[in-house]
């Protein structure tokens, strides 16, 4: 399931727990993908790797550059086609457990014949916390998204139930690379997620 698409599949009752996986070549999220059981890894699609954000001082993030490293995050995955591989797609600007998440949705997709259709929109991201006396510096993002104008689609094109809540705060954990730029590295909800 998708980032944005948690509350459609959540309201069909699925539940996942998204564990880290290593991501090795020819497969998606280390698991094989149908065609590659046969004959070998299929070949990914070709998609340009988002580019990473600006630098900034160490233990700099200010609301807007944390707003618009989400954004382009989740743009990213709304716009990247099945079969691309998101390691290669996100290596610039995700990383971690996060980037496995990711992964896992591509895989969840692909396996099931799922498309989505639609992107989210950011509407807030606020940094509530930031530490730098540990390095790598790190961060929280709150974000509100909306997600009203994405659906999950079956194998047949057939949209699932209804969302009973298509804004909700998504939290973001973040950590500032060497080279100064800054990384989504892990993903989780609030307690209370309205927005």
């Amino acid at each position: 399931m998708w980032i944005w698409g948690i509350v459609a599949v959540a309201t069909l009752g699925a539940a996942a727990v998204v564990a880290a996986v290593a991501i090795e070549p020819g497969s998606i999220g280390g698991v094989p993908t149908p065609s590659e059981t046969e004959a070998g890894p299929a070949p990914y699609v070709s998609v340009a790797p988002v580019p990473p954000a600006a630098p900034s001082d160490p233990g700099a993030l200010d609301d807007g550059s944390a707003e618009t490293l989400v954004t382009t995050v989740l743009d990213a995955v709304a716009t990247t086609p099945p079969g691309a591989d998101p390691a290669a797609v996100l290596a610039g600007v995700a990383e971690g457990s996060y980037l496995s998440e990711i992964a896992a949705q591509y895989q969840e997709l692909d396996t099931n014949g799922w498309t989505i259709s639609g992107q989210p929109v950011v509407e807030t991201a606020v940094v509530t916390s930031l530490d730098t006396q540990v390095a790598p510096a790190t961060a929280v993002v709150s974000a509100c998204i909306d997600s009203s104008g994405v659906t999950t689609l079956d194998s047949a094109g057939v949209a699932f139930g209804g969302q009973t809540a298509p804004r909700s705060t998504h939290l973001f954990g973040l950590a500032q690379s060497a080279d100064g730029t800054w990384k989504i590295t892990s993903h989780w909800f609030p307690d209370d997620a309205a927005c």
